[in-house]
């Protein structure tokens, strides 16, 4: 099979989304340090594994894939977008629609129309604080990658890209909307109760200085959605014999107010309007009912279980009509934002459960918001 030959020896059209591209560039995204607007290059990063999750009571831990991340492609192209118009913001970050400018075999090429189909493009650009979250949603992708499920019940995913730079060059995150400016003002009334005048003073305060030790204590879980993954094995969870969640570099990554900050984005197939605006009275009809239950029981045959933290607004019209091979017809909907799914166990034992969880996602709802 085409699949099984090594990403360099395919060509585009036999690739998966996630191994086109190694780099991209974004026009619009990022000022220089003097203020001029300069396009802005990003190279793959490395995703954040979870650890396997037991939903159910007396099933066993038994492994359905490599939990390590994907081998960022090292032979993919590059390429370049311009940032065009804000589509939603969400808890972890804020999405884009993005321009397809071209590609090129490297950044430092011009680049020229791809000769290979490419759907309608948006970003999901971190949360300054949040960018863990976008590392964990980025190792979802890859896995829902590696089977049928792109394209049919979530969105096509072409990779998970990081850079560094000064907070105030990147230009979205001037606007208000953005979580992390409470996260700011925070730590400015926190510094200023010790007697410092802003965050600047962190840039001269040396690495042993108890500060850090106060700040990092007091601002641990205010910016990290991830916080009910334990930290080591329980019953309940447990990392792989490679420790590929401990061994992560995200695992320990907290974020800082002082500069240079890392910059993440997720790249992603644009989609339509989301499944609200088509309820009635706010409600889902008992169609739309099934149609969601279906593409999570899809979601859930990749071994992965959104659950927990699904909501309606996380269901968006497709713009494609692949047919799903699990139930031989096109879906309408697409789920979104894997940040807080769990990667299940294969014990059937354990996927009978979540099974069962997912068919009591009820209809005629305006919620179906799971908590514990």
């Amino acid at each position: 099979m085409d699949s099984d030959r090594p990403a360099a020896a395919r060509t585009e059209t036999e690739k998966s989304p996630m191994e086109l591209f190694s780099s991209i560039t974004i026009h619009g995204l990022a000022n220089s340090p003097d203020g001029q607007p300069v396009p802005y290059t990003l190279e793959r990063g490395t995703s954040f594994p979870p650890q396997l999750f037991i939903y159910a009571s007396k099933a066993q831990f038994e492994w359905p894939f490599d939990m390590s991340p994907q081998t960022v492609p090292s032979s993919g192209m590059h390429l370049e977008l311009e940032l065009s118009d804000f589509i939603e913001r969400g808890r972890c970050g804020h999405v884009y629609e993005v321009r397809v400018i071209g590609v090129s075999a490297r950044p430092d090429l011009p680049t020229s129309p791809p000769n290979f189909p490419l759907p309608p493009l948006c970003i999901k650009l971190a949360e300054p604080n949040r960018l863990r979250c976008i590392a964990r949603e980025a190792w979802f992708y890859e896995k829902l990658g590696e089977g049928s499920v792109q394209g049919t019940a979530v969105p096509r995913g072409f990779g998970f890209y990081t850079a560094q730079c000064a907070l105030s060059q990147v230009i979205p995150w001037r606007e208000r909307n953005w979580e992390y400016h409470d996260e700011v003002a925070w730590v400015r009334r926190f510094l200023q109760r010790r007697g410092y005048s802003d965050e600047s003073a962190l840039r001269t305060l040396p690495p042993d200085s108890p500060v850090w030790t106060q700040l990092d204590d007091a601002e641990v879980d205010r910016h990290d959605w991830l916080k009910l993954e334990p930290e080591e094995d329980r019953e309940d969870f447990a990392d792989d014999e490679k420790g590929s969640n401990m061994n992560s570099i995200w695992k320990h990554w907290a974020w800082k107010i002082c500069d240079p900050q890392d910059i993440g984005i997720i790249v992603m197939e644009k989609l339509g309007p989301g499944i609200e605006g088509n309820c009635h009275n706010g409600k889902l009809d008992k169609e739309q009912g099934k149609e969601v239950r279906a593409v999570l029981h899809d979601v859930l045959s990749a071994k992965i279980f959104h659950y927990y933290d699904v909501r309606p607004e996380q269901f968006v019209e497709a713009t494609t009509s692949e047919i799903c091979p699990r139930h031989g017809y096109a879906h309408k909907w697409r789920v979104l934002d894997f940040d807080r799914c769990n990667a299940l166990s294969s014990d059937p034992l354990n996927l009978r459960r979540a099974a069962e969880a997912i068919e009591r996602i009820p209809d005629n709802t305006t919620r179906f918001y799971f908590s514990a």
